[in-house]
């Protein structure tokens, strides 16, 4: 079984990142592997890892509203 699931068709957002082309490589790999599209292979990925932080979650429960001030600020600038 995958790591993640195979790609859906839900609505998404631009990001804009530079990574390694080692690390790019293997998501390409992955993506094929999944039949699926980079884009939903590094997002998958990211989510799982944000959500296996347990330090993370511990935060983000004791500061309701925080995490999503800063990205709206973040989007507007």
């Amino acid at each position: 079984m995958p790591f993640i699931e195979p790609q859906d068709r839900t609505e998404r957002e631009e990001l804009k990142v530079k990574i390694r082309p080692e690390v790019i490589r293997e998501i390409n790999e992955y993506a094929d592997y999944l039949k699926s599209e980079q884009w939903y292979v590094v997002q998958e990925l990211l989510r799982k890892s944000i959500a296996g932080d347990k330090e993370f979650t511990k935060w983000k429960a004791e500061n309701p509203g925080v995490a999503s001030a800063e990205t709206k600020r973040t989007r507007a600038a």
